[in-house]
């Protein structure tokens, strides 16, 4: 049974966005101490908004219900 089934709610901070973008229901998108973006993967982790946190041009991939992410 997943904890969100149970009404649990877990926060965590990592800094792998990959990793993130696995397990997270809701990401929250830091850039210079501020909100960029907050949501679900699919509209936080645009290539929009990755280039702006990171200041990178990402390859974002879809592939198999994974989402991975390239700098």
């Amino acid at each position: 049974m997943k904890l969100n089934d149970q009404n649990f709610v877990v926060v965590a901070v990592v800094h792998d966005v990959n990793f993130a973008a696995r397990f997270a229901g809701h990401i929250l998108l830091l850039h210079q101490g501020r909100v960029l973006a907050s949501g679900s993967k699919d509209v936080v982790l645009s290539k929009e908004n990755l280039r702006k946190a990171y200041q990178l041009e990402p390859t974002v991939v879809k592939q198999d219900g994974g989402f991975y992410l390239f700098f």
